[in-house]
């Protein structure tokens, strides 16, 4: 006679997802903006080896307004867990514009001078 016997363990997963982050995004402002609405790329990867979902959060937000600059943005990967991990890209909004204000006060200094 034979007995079989299950036994079942239970195994935290103390693992933290995968998270690759995207390439720095470089934006062009168009004349007289100083801010701009962009489309965050989701994450490269974002895997958990369990298998379960990985809930992924942008800070600032991916529908954030973003100034003229360069802002870090923070991916954060969390699995069913509780585990996570995190990553840091950069946007960058130039304008290649400059400001009359700017070019009017270098055109008084120029005559001012030359006096």
């Amino acid at each position: 006679m034979y007995v079989l016997i299950y036994l079942l363990f239970a195994v935290p997963d103390d693992t933290p997802p995968s998270l690759l982050c995207p390439a720095n995004q470089t934006e062009l402002l168009n004349l007289g903006e100083t801010s701009k609405n962009i489309t965050l790329p989701p994450p490269a990867q974002a895997v958990d080896d369990s298998g379960g979902n990985v809930a992924i959060t942008y800070d600032p937000p991916s529908t954030a307004l973003f100034t003229h600059g360069t802002t870090a943005v923070t991916i954060t990967a969390t699995d069913e867990s509780g585990n996570s991990d995190t990553c840091v890209f950069y946007v960058i909004l130039f304008s290649k514009y400059i400001s009359w204000t700017h070019k009017h006060k270098h055109i008084k200094k120029r005559k001012s001078a030359l006096v």
